[in-house]
């Protein structure tokens, strides 16, 4: 959960302007820890609220690929993480 923490916080904190929403897309088997982290988050950032949706990693990445916009995408595996193509960007592995 460290690990997933640091990455959240590390690709929000450098696009974090106030009154922001961050849009999170995680894999459903992450449901858990990214609940956990987006309430601590919005504890430490007032001024940001995270939107979270849970789904199939499959199914989030054609969301991307139709369109969807996210600021973190969590893919139970990086295959699925690589299935949203060029609409991804800084795929790190952190578990």
């Amino acid at each position: 959960m460290t690990a997933i923490a640091a990455l959240v916080l590390g690709l929000a904190g450098a696009r974090q302007t106030p009154d922001r929403t961050l849009t999170v897309f995680a894999a459903a088997s992450l449901k858990e820890s990214f609940t956990a982290i987006a309430q601590r988050y919005e504890a430490t950032h007032p001024n940001t609220s995270v939107k979270l949706s849970f789904a199939g990693s499959q199914q989030l990445a054609a969301q991307i690929k139709a369109g969807a916009e996210v600021d973190v995408f969590a893919a139970a595996a990086r295959s699925q993480l690589l299935a949203a193509g060029k609409f991804v960007s800084g795929v790190r592995d952190v578990a």
